[in-house]
């Protein structure tokens, strides 16, 4: 492969993604979960409860980004979408490689 096929592709995805607002979503989204499990202290979340979770973090991620400028509309709102689907098929794994998940209970979070 070429040097400039590389950078070129690396160039299209950081013009029409935000990396930040992504990671930002990803791991504010665990920690939320996370901590609403330690106040729940006896049951896990439903999936249900987590995807309204990740929502209700990436739209207030959302106003944030915008409102300070960090990037423009249009990248936010394919990065909005993106950010669920990013740590379903990358952050997950690499998660789970590390023996991390939203059901260990050996990692105290607050």
């Amino acid at each position: 492969m070429d040097g400039n096929f590389l950078d070129a592709i690396l160039l299209t995805i950081t013009t029409f993604i935000s990396i930040p607002f992504i990671l930002s979503v990803n791991i504010l989204t665990y920690l939320v979960i996370k901590k609403i499990e330690a106040l729940n202290k006896v049951e896990f979340l439903t999936d249900f409860q987590k995807r309204m979770t990740t929502l209700v973090v990436s739209v207030g991620l959302f106003v944030v980004f915008y409102f300070y400028k960090i990037s423009n509309l249009e990248v936010l709102t394919l990065s909005l979408f993106i950010s669920p689907i990013s740590y379903n098929y990358v952050l997950k794994r690499i998660l789970k490689m590390a023996g991390i998940s939203y059901k260990s209970h050996d990692i105290k979070i607050f």
